[in-house]
């Protein structure tokens, strides 16, 4: 079975835990201080924070504009939940628009990369993809790649990305170094933060056989058959 995107994983790794206090210092490193009566672009103070919104050194308030798309009944809930944490450690993020996004517009926008008055009016989105059997990220993250959705790209993640489809790659050992120098690199820009995951499952019933989700099953259909004519019912 050819080699899946769990097989390069780092799982030592400990990813994005959340940690507030963490944030607070890489925003004082940055030249942030906190402002009782700082003022969100509401024109109100802080509600969530006892220590208000996050300045810079000339007194403007860190704002930000969050991309986030409608579709789901708990949409609305989801984004102002996002908001709220976005404000507990001082920063005031508001909707794009001051409303949820639909999808097309949503797609058109973050794929036009600030080709748009409007595409450079926001500043976080959240988005999502599949991972095809073949782990390459260079359909995803690679400069010119049509789902780089944030449109991030440096000459390391270039080399990176390279490296992991290259010829000495074709040793499975290689590439797996190959990824977790890329995991690393993931990890210290956070150019992107995963949020979460999903898994597909099939539940098979027992008397099927010849069943396999393998990558390189290219025969599956002419294998597939039952043992039995009615299914087992199991206990």
């Amino acid at each position: 079975m050819p080699p899946v995107f769990s097989d390069y994983v780092n799982k030592d790794n400990k990813g994005f835990p959340y940690e507030p206090e963490k944030s607070e210092k890489l925003f004082e490193e940055a030249g942030y201080t906190y402002k009782k009566d700082a003022k969100g672009k509401d024109g109100k103070t802080n509600e969530v924070s006892e220590k208000c919104y996050l300045v810079d050194k000339n007194g403007k308030t860190l704002s930000l504009v969050f991309l986030a798309r409608s579709g789901q009944s708990y949409s609305e809930t989801v984004a102002m939940d996002y908001i709220n944490h976005w404000k507990a450690v001082g920063v005031d993020v508001s909707l794009f628009k001051n409303k949820l996004t639909d999808f097309n517009t949503w797609a058109d926008l973050v794929k036009s990369s600030g080709k748009t008055e409007d595409n450079q009016t926001w500043d976080i989105s959240i988005g999502g993809w599949s991972l095809s059997s073949e782990p390459s990220q260079q359909d995803l993250f690679s400069a010119k790649a049509p789902f780089n959705l944030g449109h991030f790209t440096s000459p390391e993640l270039t080399s990176l990305l390279d490296d992991i489809d290259s010829q000495k790659s074709l040793d499975k050992e290689y590439r797996a170094k190959a990824f977790q120098k890329y995991q690393a690199y993931i990890q210290d820009t956070a150019f992107v933060t995963p949020l979460d995951f999903s898994i597909d499952w099939t539940p098979v019933n027992k008397r099927v056989v010849g069943w396999t989700q393998a990558y390189d099953a290219t025969d599956l259909w002419a294998k597939l058959g039952v043992s039995n004519d009615k299914p087992d019912q199991g206990k």
